[in-house]
């Protein structure tokens, strides 16, 4: 296993609820990738997003709910969402990768939400000893390969370990992309909508009367 200081550097997130743990990736010191801070980062799970110029990853922990602390996964799903309304147009390909602890046989919620932002789910089965599917590893543009699920080693782990490799544009496998505008659906404004749209120019007088009454239908 790499360790810091032969060749590879720590980036570090301590748990700031409780004493212990927290958050970290080892990567070679020749890896051009840098921390960055995000916004609508929840205090109840804790995340680290390493960026290069085209590329991010984000590795992320959200503790289980427990007798005297209740976590809400619907929070979580649209803290994600937010987070992905806000960076998703400034890279090329975004890595996900962590243990969320939902139980994502019986909740597909998460998932789909991450593949309305073009997501690959990668398909790693069971990852606790229970039998739950509570870790993820999700791709947008950047390719997973070689992907191995390791046995269950309880002297470690609770969970299974898995291996894989990324390949992203700092490889120079994919052309760079251009800026996508899009429109942040959570925020979203039905009247500023119908304003915008009156000020587009339609093709003839009938389209704009049909249009019109579409809109006034809303």
């Amino acid at each position: 296993m790499a360790t810091p200081g032969d060749g590879y550097k720590l980036f570090h997130n301590v748990r700031e609820s409780r004493k212990g743990g927290g958050i970290g990736v080892i990567l070679r010191v020749d890896a051009r990738f840098r921390q960055i801070n995000v916004p609508y980062n929840d205090t109840e799970y804790e995340s680290l997003f390493l960026a290069s110029r085209n590329d991010l990853f984000i590795t992320v922990y959200r503790p289980p709910s427990s007798k005297k602390v209740k976590r809400s996964v619907t929070a979580f799903r649209d803290d994600i969402d937010k987070i992905l309304e806000e960076l998703g147009h400034k890279f090329d390909t975004i890595t996900i990768v962590g243990d969320v602890n939902i139980w994502m046989e019986n909740d597909s919620l998460f998932t789909e939400n991450l593949e309305t932002h073009g997501f690959t789910i990668q398909k790693t089965g069971p990852t606790h000893k229970d039998g739950h599917h509570l870790d993820i590893l999700a791709s947008h543009n950047s390719t997973i390969n070689n992907l191995k699920i390791h046995a269950l080693d309880n002297d470690i782990s609770d969970h299974v370990r898995f291996t894989f490799q990324v390949e992203c544009t700092s490889n120079g496998n994919f052309p760079r992309r251009d800026p996508t505008m899009i429109r942040a659906w959570r925020s979203f404004d039905k009247s500023l909508f119908i304003e915008d749209i009156k000020q587009e120019k339609l093709d003839d007088e009938k389209d704009t009367r049909d249009f019109e009454k579409w809109l006034l239908a809303l």
